[in-house]
């Protein structure tokens, strides 16, 4: 997820920035069989276990409270010229692991820091999957409380706006996909743009509407099994949602009611790839789900902690599931002009069978950082990619409907240099 904040410095050259950490930090991840893992207060034990299991750490320990990244270059900042600084935090490749039975869990941040470009479209940064509960809406702007951050983000909307997803026409939504189709309250994600001006300006590019999705009964999360039953881990909490006991971090079993709906938050018919049924949730999806909730009571159940960091998973039957845009990093294998396959992930996807990706790419596709267009792409570089994971039909290489590519130059000539305090 990309998020996206601004604040004023004083012109002049700087040689570096300063990131600050909490001194622990909460996790949930994926202990493969035969290991065991502790955050010093809880115990995640699979030495016996022949499968993979999700836990939860509420106390992982950040080893350096400061890190302070030198530029290769110093950077220049002029009065009323904004600049964009853009810091990728590696997750998996901040988590250590020290000693045995059980081993410890720390959290070393490992960053690379760039100087953004303004892109071609004049924009300093692009967010492109933003999901929230809508707080305001007027003629002119709309706010969102993020549900990952719980802050509210204003943007501007207008003719340039696209609406997408609203395709029943009611009361309020007159003609479909319209911007007087959003309504207070909604559940939606949002792409906007931040402006190379002064004053900075957060304009929204599209509003896409969440069929089935409400901010009641609502929640966002990532795939982290599929079988024996799919899995689910909770990610954000819209604002307004009222499930008794929801929070980030949690396990769910997943199951559907009858009739449950399947859509993605672009309103995108793929070419390559479904997302319809319950067969085709792929491992690494970020999905919203909709708890169904009949007469008889929400078929929610929150998991029991106990023991901890292992707590028994919930369960949620889900009305509606909506497929997210999914982050994934890893190293471009095969080009071949538009498509290209990926190899190179991360453990939580090749312990669990996955070891690569089929990634479609079209004019719906932006390209940053080091990137600005499909050619620049080399084989054997490891690349940052933001789409849809669709299940392809064959087991361990699912498709990916890529909408954007990111490349982080190599930090030649920066460097990074921790304290603790």
């Amino acid at each position: 997820m990309l998020s996206n904040s601004t604040t004023d410095v004083a012109a002049g050259a700087y040689t570096g920035i300063m990131l600050t950490f909490g001194s622990a930090v909460m996790l949930t991840v994926s202990v493969d069989a035969g290991q065991n893992y502790t955050d010093g207060t809880n115990n995640c034990d699979n030495t016996t276990g022949t499968t993979t299991i999700i836990c939860s750490f509420n106390k992982v320990g950040v080893a350096t409270s400061t890190l302070t990244y030198t530029f290769s270059n110093p950077i220049t900042v002029t009065a009323g010229t904004p600049v964009s600084i853009i810091v990728g935090l590696d997750l998996t490749g901040s988590l250590k692991a020290t000693g045995t039975a059980p081993a410890t869990l720390s959290f070393t941040p490992t960053v690379v820091v760039t100087q953004g470009a303004v892109g071609s479209d004049g924009n300093l940064v692009d967010v492109n999957n933003l999901t929230g509960t809508v707080q305001n809406i007027i003629a002119t702007t709309i706010t969102v409380i993020d549900s990952a951050t719980d802050q509210p983000v204003t943007a501007n909307i207008g003719s340039g706006t696209t609406v997408t997803n609203y395709n029943n026409v009611t009361a309020t939504c007159a003609t479909a996909n319209t911007l007087s189709c959003p309504q207070v309250g909604d559940v939606v994600t949002v792409a906007y743009g931040t402006s190379n001006t002064n004053p900075i300006q957060f304009n929204a590019t599209s509003i896409n509407g969440n069929p089935g999705i409400t901010s009641t009964n609502g929640f966002q999360g990532t795939i982290v099994a599929t079988t024996p039953t799919p899995e689910v881990v909770v990610t954000a909490v819209p604002a307004g949602n009222t499930l008794s006991h929801i929070g980030v971090g949690q396990l769910y079993d997943l199951n559907f009611a009858a009739g449950a709906v399947f859509s993605n938050s672009g309103g995108i018919t793929f070419t390559n790839g479904t997302f319809a049924s319950p067969s085709d949730l792929v491992l690494g999806q970020n999905v919203l789900v909709n708890v169904a909730c009949p007469t008889t009571g929400c078929e929610f159940t929150p998991p029991v902690a106990n023991p901890p960091g292992q707590a028994t998973p919930g369960s949620a039957t889900a009305d509606a599931i909506e497929l997210l845009p999914t982050q994934i990093s890893g190293a471009v294998n095969t080009l071949s002009s538009p498509n290209y396959t990926v190899n190179g992930l991360n453990s939580f996807y090749t312990n669990n069978g996955i070891t690569g990706f089929n990634a479609q790419t079209g004019s719906y596709t932006t390209y940053s950082g080091s990137v600005t267009q499909f050619s620049d792409l080399t084989a054997g570089n490891t690349y940052y990619y933001s789409g849809y994971l669709l299940n392809s039909g064959t087991p361990g290489a699912p498709d990916f409907y890529n909408t954007n590519i990111y490349g982080a130059p190599a930090p030649a000539g920066g460097a990074v240099k921790a304290s603790t305090r």
